[in-house]
């Protein structure tokens, strides 16, 4: 391997980066997924038409959002879901950066399903192709990952369009689509202009954590034993010996 990378850090790290500590946010994140989920499969079960649900899920920066989506969609889109249909169900992940209109996030997720768009093509007959193909495909729903971008501070009237959309893909009876919008705090402020998408949307919060709060420094501990006790282990497993000092814990 190559000489700079050192082979017995990369022993020890990995495990530890490869480690998931469940906060009980991830769990409420978990118990909405499957309130969407249970709602569209039941529905689905009927044959008749219905409308999805969906989750909102909001908090600052660098809380975490993003990466317990993604450990829930590695879960959920493992072929273990299963639909009336008999069919695999899977959700698809889309990260908005910059502003994109409508159009932008119907190639985009064109791209994900696999189709490479050739020639131009109106707005409708993009998301007409985007409902055809995930139907096709079994795609029951779709993650908008850092949300607020779609979103205009003088924008009013593109908003209201773009949140109408929204709740059309939830509506959409030949293929309603379950969706998880996630970003800053400011995103629930736009949904909330929509009361319909709003009352179809379950909110999750991702507070700050707060030294102040018992149960957030409760968290912590628990966290720091738990990577003490990890670290410790992959020390031992690695022929170290002990750090004096440090109670079994390795800050690499």
């Amino acid at each position: 391997m190559n000489q700079f990378v050192r082979t017995d850090v990369v022993n020890i790290s990995k495990p530890l980066k490869d480690a998931h500590f469940e906060f009980p946010r991830g769990e409420e994140l978990f118990r909405a997924m499957s309130w969407c989920t249970t709602d569209y499969y039941t529905k689905a079960l009927s044959g008749n038409p219905f409308e999805a649900r969906g989750i909102l899920v909001i908090g600052e920066s660098r809380q975490g959002k993003s990466h317990e989506i993604r450990k829930l969609l590695e879960q959920f889109n493992d072929g273990s879901v299963v639909m009336p249909d008999g069919r695999p169900a899977k959700i698809l992940h889309c990260i908005l950066s910059g502003k994109v209109t409508w159009k932008d996030l119907g190639v985009r997720i064109l791209n994900l399903l696999g189709y490479k768009l050739k020639g131009r093509r109106t707005q409708a007959d993009i998301w007409e192709m985007v409902i055809k193909y995930a139907k096709l495909q079994g795609v029951v729903g779709i993650h908008f990952d850092e949300c607020q971008h779609v979103f205009t501070d003088d924008g009013q009237r593109t908003n209201q369009q773009i949140l109408d959309s929204f709740k059309t893909l939830l509506k959409e009876s030949r293929w309603p689509l379950m969706l998880i919008l996630s970003g800053i705090p400011s995103l629930a402020v736009q949904v909330a202009k929509e009361e319909q998408l709003a009352h179809l949307l379950r909110t999750v919060r991702f507070d700050n954590i707060n030294l102040e709060r018992e149960s957030d420094m409760e968290e912590l501990l628990q966290l720091t034993y738990s990577y003490s006790e990890k670290s410790w282990s992959g020390l031992q497993s690695a022929g170290e010996k002990r750090l004096p000092g440090k109670a079994g814990l390795c800050v690499l």
